[in-house]
């Protein structure tokens, strides 16, 4: 191995070793970790200043210094490797609640830029004659369809999302939501969504990127436990058994309405579904989904398909280790799969997600310049490859206030 290398994996090990002795020095005991969430949640309090609702600041910074090992740069003149820190998500937002309406704002500062971008902004408020029951969102959010996408950021099991979710994301649009149950007593939560279309956000009403209509919903159904249970990818030491199955299906259509500078929206026709299902108990979680995204956007038409599969165990208060297999079947000709495999481990700072420092080490197996996934993603550190394969190493501290 070459000194260069050496020296940015040291890197990455002397941030993982850092992780652990920050680690080393929290409390092991639940007392310590319902302590520091009173402390957060009464700071909280007199940000408020005891008004009702808010509003409330919050914000999630994760600092990562990545390596990632290239086969065959692109260019062919380029360095066979790639290293250093980055700021994943920086994000800052208020959330409250004004006149019996609901409201979420939140931005993000550009990992590369420093610009700092509306991600979230939307309203909710009951339905009238259902109030317990129903409720209507709107304004810019994520459709309801990848039950991965809709797991915050914060409260991911490795790094990052998966290569899968990635490719078939849902991302953010303007819209509205019906969202019916969901509470904790309720068995099933339902939401139908209508919206400008996938990854829309930031759009006016006539831009070409808009699609001239999107439709879609998902049903979740909770077999046993709470919901609380479910809305990570962990399960605790001692946690009773939760079980959850879901599904989600959505169409939209482009190329038929006005469009400033182009003369009409950007030609695709969508069709998306997913189903998935979770399990945790005592420290085991598993996690599985199946997508399917039927398209034709005038010059390609094909059906890709993808597959996530992840387990992982908790092994006390503090400490997990986990995997992922990635797995993206492409549907046009001269396209490879893709495959990938990760592994990782998290430290819970002080027994959640509020202060966490996570590494993983991931394997791609096929060419990623001749998989969906071509040109690679700098957040999630892979890189465009013209060999197989392609290895990273990833690390994140994470803080949520």
């Amino acid at each position: 191995m070459s000194h260069k290398k050496a020296t940015v994996l040291l890197a990455g090990l002397a941030m993982g070793l850092g992780g652990t002795a920050i680690a080393q020095t929290s409390s092991l005991d639940e007392a310590r970790s319902f302590a520091a969430e009173t402390r957060t949640d009464a700071s909280r309090a007199t940000l408020n200043q005891g008004a009702a609702g808010g509003p409330e600041v919050f914000g999630r910074l994760q600092f990562q210094y990545n390596v990632t090992l290239i086969d065959d740069p692109v260019p062919a003149t380029g360095e066979d490797y790639a290293n250093g820190f980055q700021n994943r998500r920086a994000r800052l937002g208020v959330r409250g609640e004004e006149e019996g309406f609901g409201y979420y704002v939140q931005g993000g500062f550009d990992r590369n830029s420093g610009s700092f971008d509306l991600l979230d902004f939307y309203i909710t408020t009951d339905v009238p004659g259902m109030e317990d029951e129903a409720k209507l969102k709107f304004g810019q959010f994520k459709a309801p369809f990848l039950y991965e996408e809709l797991v915050s950021s914060g409260s991911q099991p490795l790094v990052d999302r998966s290569f899968t979710n990635s490719r078939f994301s849902q991302g953010r649009s303007q819209g509205i939501s019906f969202i019916y149950a969901g509470n904790e007593d309720d068995d099933y939560k339902v939401e139908v969504n209508f919206s400008d279309g996938f990854n829309s956000a930031n759009t006016g009403f006539a831009n070409p990127m808009e699609a001239d209509f999107a439709i879609g919903g998902r049903l979740d159904y909770k077999v046993q436990g709470a919901w609380s249970d479910l809305k990570d990818f962990t399960a605790t030491q001692g946690q009773e058994q939760a079980l959850r199955f879901g599904g989600a299906i959505f169409y939209q259509q482009g190329d038929g309405t006005y469009a400033l500078g182009t003369g009409a929206t950007n030609e695709l026709d969508l069709l998306s579904v997913t189903v998935d299902g979770q399990w945790e108990q005592n420290g085991v979680s598993v996690f599985g989904a199946f997508i399917l995204q039927d398209f034709d956007n005038g010059t390609d038409d094909g059906t890709d398909m993808g597959f996530i599969a992840q387990a992982g165990y908790r092994f006390d208060a503090n400490q997990e280790i986990y995997g992922r297999l990635d797995y993206i079947l492409a549907d046009a000709d001269g396209v490879d799969d893709f495959v990938a495999l990760t592994v990782g481990y998290t430290n819970f700072i002080n027994g959640n997600h509020n202060a966490k420092f996570v590494a993983d080490v991931f394997f791609v197996f096929e060419t990623v310049n001749m998989t969906p996934l071509t040109g690679g993603s700098e957040g999630l550190a892979l890189m465009p490859d013209n060999g197989d394969p392609q290895a990273g190493l990833r690390t994140m501290f994470q803080l949520n206030f």
